[in-house]
């Protein structure tokens, strides 16, 4: 389940604490999505449309997190490593 993927991914080192708890509060509002409440009406309450716009900025923090920070690392390091 992707609820226990989330849980997974939270225990990494490899992302940073804000990017981990970015993608917590995805998870619940994910969690909110795949179970949905209902108001006292009777109507589905719905993920609004900032925090679509949310789990789309956090899918971008975890892919910065996981490639670009890295390639940057190895870039530097290849930029170092040769000017030596």
């Amino acid at each position: 389940m992707l609820f226990d993927e989330i849980n997974e991914a939270l225990k990494s080192d490899e992302l940073s604490k804000k990017t981990r708890d970015a993608l917590d509060h995805v998870r619940q509002i994910g969690n909110f999505g795949a179970h949905p409440d209902i108001d006292q009406s009777g109507l589905l309450v719905r993920v609004s449309e900032e925090e679509a716009v949310y789990t789309l900025f956090v899918l971008e923090l975890l892919f910065d997190d996981l490639y670009r920070q890295s390639d940057l690392v190895d870039q530097m390091t290849k930029r170092l490593t040769e000017s030596t």
